[in-house]
């Protein structure tokens, strides 16, 4: 590539562009030219090294024409030779077979190993990925030309091409200092800024161009990129070449041959995505200073995350639903919520909020005319067709304007007087996470009141409610369990369904305020994450423990750990049993080997240890946020109730039982995370002496405490890298001196002392004649074995 781009021609082609003189579509085709020109088109195919290559294609062909000669031949004595001679053929044609297939397995070892040695994660991630439920959603999935009806919303209200004029009279304000951040020029080392931080791996638009083109070849693309984002922020006209987007029904869970089942990401062009992002900082930069957005709205804002919006609903709940009293929350679904943005409305929320006209006018003009075309993996695209609704799903800029959209529901319930609750010294009656909703109150008519307010809010704003998914809990802790009664609730005349079971943000609810449902969501989840991964004979056959450890702490415990933040104090012992399944299985150890074994060989820590340093560190955070940040708020809220099931009482005992008091300052903190390392130390010095004293007081592990005194990875692990070798000492030093150790030495033995057997383990294995390996378990183990032979004599 770095040879093409260097071609006389091609360096032509790129300085009439960068002299910035033709109109910016021409100049974005030229640049697509370009790069379609240096780049060598590979098809996914062509990528892949398959184990058929030529060598088993000549020898299928001869195979079959073998077979097709034997069938020609009726009566003949040449046919028995022939016949002796095709099965010739087709024994060495599947030895050869298998030859390959041996050949190619070896090889994607290697190449795991070696990208993740290298640190090349793209390749290493995509080689682990599991195909299996991609494959069988694919072949279910909807026809292509059955998608363009279902995506077809039409606003009747905003013919084609209106977005194009809308009038900016009157919005030209007096611009203040942050507002030119908005307007002014992109400059390269923003397009650079903006490169570095995006992910390689994203599929690109109809362009066809990857990511990782720009990344490679910013040196002498980004000028002429600035040129062209420039011309249109100044002309406020986007290009006609960006406005048709790529439509991926991803499947999110029920029938495959259900339409609403799908979840749809727009792919747009590279450029158009990257100027997006662009747009996109500028415009939250913005909102924040300004402070646009209301503090109600959580989504995809800078310092808020799901588990701070979760922190406040649970405080709510701790604060208003406990003895006689219950908290009512109505978790709210809207139907296609992105999909069903009216675009004029949208345009006018930003006129609302004071966006300079010239910025809005690029916004609208971005939304003007566009079209779409769905792409389904292995079937094909549908045709074309206009889309006048919506903002792109998979877009940058997309959260930010649903959020800007649905901005002024606070003061739409305050101008009705809406019923609130208080946190702290504010009062709110919803929690806004982008499109996800919930409207709190402390009794039900209040909640009533608060429904029908809603139905009339996304009335004017032409969006739906999927009552189907829309829900109701009344949380009631520590009170009687008939929480349901006679309470009904209506929206528009149609009854709301009250259940038991709730999920909000990815987390998992019930009535008492218990995290044991979402923890048993959790385990199922890490269970699915373990089952993917060991379903893979790539990860199976490398025996690397650092990379498997990079696996689990990557793939594996985000799916267990996730809100650990909240409920990491918790009792949650199922959850421990899905790491030592993990290693266990990698390892070809027997179920039963002993947990104590793995910690102490492999140098791993209970997950535990893990979550209360993810709850110290939301602690930490917590106590330095702003006073008028809900989050703040409610952990006010809980400072001032006395009671030991709250979190900040668990916290203060858990610190307490660490030694580390010092931090708790009155539930205020120290001010800063610095102290985090040294929480983390804590934690680990504490299960280390926890995992000393259970090797020591076991019967079981009599013999293995002898041996194995030091916590930590044993050292054979890190200097070598082979199979056969890991395998034999993690089964060796991972099942100790067990019955199961003892049935796998028979392979040594063949009818010789178990002496002898030893002997040839060290000179086989380690290579030795004398003496056994320093510096682990496993030399102790086997000096023990050698001298006091264990008492054994002979196996068959």
């Amino acid at each position: 590539m770095e040879e093409r781009l260097l071609d006389k021609k091609v360096q032509e082609e790129l300085k009439v562009l960068k002299e910035g003189k033709l109109p910016v579509d021409q100049m974005i085709d030229g640049l697509n030219e370009i790069i379609h020109e240096i780049t060598p088109k590979l098809s996914p195919e062509s990528e892949r090294k398959e184990f058929f290559d030529d060598e088993c294609l000549a020898r299928k062909k001869e195979l079959i024409q073998i077979v097709e000669k034997v069938k020609a031949l009726k009566e003949s004595p040449v046919k028995v030779t022939e016949v002796l001679q095709m099965k010739a053929i087709r024994r060495d044609y599947k030895q050869l077979l298998k030859q390959k297939k041996r050949e190619a397995e070896i090889r994607d070892i290697k190449q795991l190993s070696e990208s993740f040695k290298m640190n090349d994660m793209k390749v290493f991630w995509r080689k682990i990925q599991d195909p299996e439920k991609r494959k069988s959603t694919q072949q279910k999935c909807p026809e292509p030309e059955t998608w363009p009806p279902y995506f077809e919303i039409r606003n009747d209200t905003a013919p084609l091409g209106v977005l194009n004029s809308i009038p900016m009279e009157g919005t030209c304000f007096p611009l203040q200092e942050n507002d030119y951040s908005l307007l002014e020029e992109a400059k390269e080392e923003e397009i650079k800024n903006i490169l570095k931080n995006q992910k390689g791996g994203t599929a690109p638009g109809l362009d066809g161009i990857p990511i990782m083109v720009y990344k490679k070849f910013a040196l002498s693309f980004v000028p002429i990129m600035a040129l062209i984002f420039n011309a249109i922020l100044s002309t406020c006209k986007w290009s006609v070449a960006w406005k048709t987007s790529v439509i991926l029904p991803l499947f999110k869970k029920g029938n495959v041959e259900e339409h609403s089942n799908y979840r749809p990401i727009s792919l747009i062009p590279t450029m158009s995505k990257i100027f997006e992002k662009v747009i996109d900082v500028r415009l939250s930069k913005w909102l924040e200073v300004y402070e646009k957005i209301k503090e109600d709205q959580g989504g995809f804002r800078a310092g808020y995350n799901t588990a701070d919006r979760m922190f406040v609903l649970h405080a709510l709940s701790e604060k208003y639903g406990r003895g006689k009293n219950k908290f009512y929350v109505a978790f709210l679904d809207l139907q296609k919520a992105f999909d069903s943005v009216d675009r004029e409305l949208l345009i006018m929320e930003l006129i609302k909020i004071r966006l300079p006209g010239h910025f809005a006018q690029l916004l609208a003009n971005m939304y003007g005319s566009t079209k779409a075309v769905v792409r389904v993996f292995g079937k094909g695209d549908s045709r074309i067709f206009e889309q006048t609704i919506g903002v792109k799903q998979g877009s940058a800029l997309s959260p930010r304007l649903f959020g800007i959209f649905v901005n002024d529901i606070v003061e739409f319930l305050e101008k009705r007087w809406a019923p609130t609750v208080k946190l702290g010294n504010r009062m709110i009656s919803a929690l806004l996470f982008t499109d996800d909703m919930a409207l709190v109150a402390k009794t039900s008519r209040e909640l009533q009141i608060l429904i029908d307010l809603m139905a009339e809010y996304l009335e004017s704003k032409k969006l739906r409610l999927n009552l189907g998914k829309t829900e109701i809990m009344i949380f009631n802790k520590g009170g009687r369990r008939n929480l349901v009664e006679n309470e009904k609730f209506r929206f528009k005349g149609q009854e709301i369904k009250v259940v038991e079971k709730a999920k909000y943000l990815g987390f998992t609810l019930t009535p008492t305020c218990s995290w044991k449902e979402h923890v048993s969501e959790m385990s199922k989840r890490g269970k699915a994450a373990v089952g993917a991964i060991l379903r893979n004979d790539l990860v199976k056959k490398s025996k690397s423990l650092k990379m498997f450890k990079q696996i689990f702490d990557s793939k594996i415990k985000p799916a267990i750990h996730y809100g650990a933040e909240l409920w990491g104090l918790e009792a949650t012992e199922k959850l421990e049993s899905i790491q030592f399944r993990y290693y266990k299985r990698l390892f070809e150890l027997h179920q039963t080997t002993h947990n104590q074994l793995i910690k102490g060989d492999f140098g791993i820590f209970s997950l535990k240890l893990h979550r209360p340093y993810q709850v110290f560190k939301f602690w930490l955070i917590l106590t330095q946020l702003p006073e008028d940040r809900l989050a703040r708020q409610a952990y006010n809220d809980l400072l001032r109730i006395n009671r030991k099931t709250t979190c900040t009482q668990q916290i203060k005992k858990s610190l307490d039982k660490l030694g580390l008091s010092y931090l708790w300052m009155e539930g205020n903190g120290p001010g800063n995370t610095q102290c985090l390392p040294e929480i983390m130390q804590r934690l680990k010095d504490q299960e280390i002496q926890e995992w000393g004293c259970l090797v020591r007081s076991s019967e079981t592990l009599k013999e293995y405490s002898k041996v194995k005194e030091i916590f930590g990875e044993e050292y054979y692990f890190k200097a070598f890298d082979t199979v056969d070798f890991n395998t034999l000492l993690s089964r060796l030093s991972g099942l100790g001196l067990g019955s199961t150790c003892v049935k796998w030495f028979s392979s040594y033995l063949h009818g010789r002392t178990i002496k002898a057997a030893l002997s040839d383990i060290l000179s086989r294995e380690f290579g030795v004649k004398c003496g056994v390996p320093q510096g682990s378990v496993l030399g102790p183990l086997l000096y023990l074995a050698y001298v006091n032979s264990f008492g054994f004599t002979c196996w068959s």
